[in-house]
């Protein structure tokens, strides 16, 4: 999927990985369900929920360009 010719670079995200985040979202639960989220799994998912907030409010407010 990485590699495919025109990977949605002009959407917000990878669009051929929607079908795959609901599956990927449940394995990751399982994982954080038996060995826990250790400080920097804490840390990275607060910059990840930073970064889309922002690009979300980026693509609204400038557009893409």
């Amino acid at each position: 999927v990485l590699l495919w010719y025109g990977n949605g670079f002009t959407q917000f995200g990878m669009r051929f990985y929607i079908q795959a985040f609901p599956f990927l979202i449940v394995l990751m639960a399982f994982g954080a369900k038996e060995e826990g989220i250790d400080q920097m799994g804490r840390i990275l998912i607060v910059i990840s929920m930073i970064l889309v907030a922002y690009g979300t409010w980026h693509i609204r407010t400038l557009g893409f360009g």
